[in-house]
């Protein structure tokens, strides 16, 4: 089985914010850098909650400013999306868009 995670995207609360993508490159190193506490450590968190984990552990600061959580993959030959609902006071959201390709512009529950 190959597994390439290719994009991680972040849709923030508030009219008019624009969603953050972060791109990955396969079979490259890819470094993420910046500051102290901006949330670097989180990228493994937000993938972990993306792949249906019955916990989160994403910071408070960041799921105060994100009302979705997405990540974009290959298996095998097939990409896929999956985008979940930020988690309330601690507790993970049941509301999750799965799909083929890209993802979408708004997201919302289909499964």
């Amino acid at each position: 089985m190959r597994f390439v995670i290719h994009e991680i995207k972040l849709w923030f609360k508030g009219e008019g914010r624009a969603p953050k993508s972060y791109e990955l490159y396969q079979n490259r190193v890819n470094v993420v850098t910046g500051d102290a506490t901006t949330g670097k450590t989180s990228f493994w968190s937000i993938i972990d909650y993306c792949l249906l984990s019955n916990k989160t552990n994403i910071v408070n600061s960041i799921n105060d400013k994100v009302s979705w959580y997405g990540i974009r993959f290959t298996i095998n030959e097939h990409e896929m999306t999956i985008v979940r609902k930020s988690p309330y006071l601690d507790s993970v959201s049941p509301e999750v868009y799965f799909g083929y390709g890209e993802f979408p512009n708004n997201p919302q529950a289909n499964i």
